[in-house]
C-alpha cells in the first residue's frame, strides 16, 4: 500500500502501537494529532466494537476527506463477570473508580479478579480502514489469556501489564513486536487489515 493511514484516536499508546503494528508490514501510519488540531470524537455506542470503530473513521474523514483513515475499537472481557464488561469497558471501569489513570484502573481490575477467583480474559478489537472514496475495509483481533495479580512494570500503559500470555510467560508489555503480531488482539487485527490493503 502507497498511502499512508490516519489513525482517528485521541490515545496517543494507542495510536504509536499502531504505528509499529502496521511498519511491520511497510504500511506508513500517522497519529491525526501530528497533523491536526484534537478534535472530540462521538461517544461511543453499545452496539458492536466494529460500529465505534466506523464512527471514528468517518468523522475524522470528515476533517480529511482526502486521506485514508484507520480506527479501532477494543475491549475486555472479563470470564468473571460475563455480563458487564466488553464494548464498554473503559467507561465503565473509570465510573466505578472515579480515575482515568492507568494505575488505578489496573490495581481495581487486580482486586476485583481476585475476589472472584477467576482471572481468565478476552480482549477483543475491530478495526476499521476507511478510503477517501467511501470503501470500508474490517478486521477483527481476539486474545484470550489471564490477568496478572502483580502488573509487570514497564514503559508501556494502559492494560498490558496485566495481560498475560501462559504460553509465553509474558505480559503484553513484555512482548517483541513479532511477538504481538502472534498474539496481541491489536496487531492481529492489524495483520489481517494489511493482507486487505496489500493491493492497495
Amino acid at each position: 500500500m502507497d498511502q499512508r493511514l490516519i489513525i482517528a484516536s485521541n490515545n496517543k499508546i494507542k495510536s504509536e502501537e499502531l504505528i509499529t503494528f502496521f511498519k511491520a508490514f511497510n504500511i506508513a501510519a500517522v497519529w491525526y494529532r501530528d497533523l491536526i488540531e484534537k478534535v472530540e470524537f462521538p461517544v461511543e455506542g453499545e452496539s458492536s466494537y466494529y460500529d465505534n470503530a466506523l464512527i471514528k473513521a468517518q468523522f475524522l474523514q470528515h476533517k480529511l476527506p482526502k486521506e485514508w483513515i484507520v480506527a479501532d475499537d477494543s475491549g475486555m472481557e472479563l470470564h468473571a463477570f460475563p455480563n458487564k464488561y466488553g464494548i464498554l469497558t473503559a467507561r465503565q471501569l473509570r465510573q466505578e473508580t472515579n480515575f482515568d489513570d492507568d494505575d488505578v484502573l489496573n490495581d481495581y481490575l487486580v482486586q476485583i479478579t481476585d475476589k472472584s477467583g477467576d482471572r481468565a480474559i478476552t480482549m477483543r478489537t475491530a478495526l476499521v480502514v476507511l478510503s477517501p472514496a467511501g470503501k470500508v475495509y474490517i478486521s477483527h483481533g481476539s486474545f484470550t489469556g489471564e490477568l496478572v495479580k502483580y502488573p509487570s512494570h514497564h514503559l508501556n500503559q494502559g492494560f498490558d501489564p496485566l495481560l498475560f500470555v501462559p504460553k509465553l510467560g509474558k505480559t503484553f508489555a513484555e512482548l517483541s513486536v513479532q511477538e504481538s503480531l502472534k498474539w496481541q488482539h491489536r496487531a492481529i487485527a492489524v495483520k489481517q487489515m494489511a493482507d486487505q490493503l496489500e493491493e492497495q
